[in-house]
């Protein structure tokens, strides 16, 4: 019987809050249209490529401004440099229930290492003007694999060809002993 009297007292209370509500409430929000992108083939070094564009939207009722990041933090992968990632318009403003997309281009630099990489393309509320404002944001997660490792041509390092040239010097010594009986002995210091 309690429990009941409670439930009542709390329906009872939120009506009377939503009675006596104050006009004038703002709403900011973002939406975005784009889940995920995912390159399917891997992509090459040195070279620039562009992506699937993604569509903010306002889904408030107020003039919203908005900021685009790229978060490698919260990627699965390795963590692509930030600088990588070309997103334009980088901020812009939108009126209630409008969309604008955002052109997604990334240049891999000749000395990426090679896998796979997830980042997060991230569109957040700006902050600023009146009053208080929470930190609204969504993002869409990207996944590509440079080529290079796990099954891709690796393009080998200085330090790889120096080992490579240190064993050929010793094997080409070994060959010339071999071939001339050349011997080689330690003689004891005097």
């Amino acid at each position: 019987m309690q429990f009941v009297s409670i439930a009542i007292a709390a329906a009872l209370l939120g009506a009377q809050a939503s009675l006596f509500a104050l006009p004038g409430y703002a709403d900011k929000g973002v939406e975005l249209g784009t889940a995920a992108i995912e390159v399917k083939e891997a992509i090459s070094r040195g070279r620039s490529y562009d992506l699937p564009p993604i569509s903010v939207r306002n889904p408030g009722n107020e003039l919203t401004r908005y900021r685009m990041i790229v978060d490698t933090q919260s990627g699965s992968g390795r963590q692509a440099d930030p600088t990588w990632f070309t997103l334009s318009p980088a901020e812009f403003t939108l009126v209630p229930r409008t969309s604008q997309e955002v052109a997604v281009a990334i240049a891999i630099p000749s000395h990426a290492e090679g896998g796979s990489y997830s980042t997060l393309l991230v569109a957040s509320v700006a902050q600023g003007g009146q009053g208080a404002t929470v930190g609204a944001a969504a993002a869409t997660k990207l996944e590509f694999r440079v080529q290079g490792g796990q099954g891709g041509l690796n393009i080998p390092t200085p330090a790889f060809y120096a080992l490579l040239a240190a064993c050929g010097l010793g094997t080409a010594g070994w060959l010339l002993r071999r071939k001339f009986r050349i011997r080689i002995e330690r003689r004891p210091s005097r």
